[in-house]
């Protein structure tokens, strides 16, 4: 049973121990985590964190470890151009005190992304996946009139769900960012009341400047 004092989706983390956090559409998604795994992180939670890659992997410095699967060093860099989101992150969590496992998914399909999750499961005994949205279009249904950039998140989405694990969850940080793509408020919001209906809302949280994790990401530019 939830609690008025408690936020269910933390609630429903609370006995998970290995968790996979996973940028779900590509580019900064990752980014948005941020406050969620410093928070994890703070309760004694081994985090993987991943993320749908923009960057040209290949062209990077980096070790693929599984087919498009690439882990994440500090020494890593791109080739071609400065473009490089997942090592910019590892080198400042590196400067925060974590020595963070990252992995960059190069741009595929469901069938490969699939095998990707699975394999990390597989290989960090993962109970829990959360992907992450830096926006709201990935609440979308598909007969909104506008559905901005969704499919990477469905990509991401259809993979995990794939892979059979029990607690898979979606996190959207960042109401209202979509609108610049064309998402009405008002159908996110139509939308998370249909899926409260269905108990498959699990609360809202808002980051304020006082939480150290909402310092955390006002500082990570």
């Amino acid at each position: 049973m939830y609690s008025l004092n408690q936020i269910p989706i933390f609630q429903e983390l609370e006995n998970s121990q290995n968790i996979l956090l996973a940028g779900a559409g590509g580019g900064f998604d990752i980014y948005a985590g941020i406050p969620f795994y410093l928070n994890l992180v703070k309760q004694g939670k081994n985090v993987i964190l991943g993320n749908y890659s923009f960057t040209f992997l290949k062209a990077t410095t980096s070790i693929e470890e599984f087919p498009n699967c690439y882990r994440i060093q500090d020494s890593d860099h791109d080739l071609s151009q400065s473009y490089f989101p997942e090592k910019f992150l590892k080198e400042w969590l590196t400067t925060q005190g974590h020595d963070a496992t990252i992995y960059a998914f190069n741009r595929s399909g469901v069938f490969s992304f699939r095998n990707i999750y699975n394999y990390l499961i597989d290989k960090y005994k993962i109970d829990t996946v959360v992907l992450i949205d830096g926006g709201t279009d990935s609440i979308m249904f598909g007969d909104e009139e506008g559905l901005g950039t969704p499919l990477e998140d469905v990509i991401s989405m259809s993979a995990v769900y794939q892979t059979g694990i029990e607690k898979q969850y979606l996190l959207n940080l960042g109401f209202g960012v979509d609108h610049y793509h064309g998402v009405s408020h008002f159908r996110y919001l139509e939308n998370v009341a249909t899926l409260s209906r269905e108990g498959a809302y699990l609360g809202s949280f808002h980051l304020i400047p006082q939480m150290p994790e909402g310092t955390a990401i006002r500082r990570c530019r």
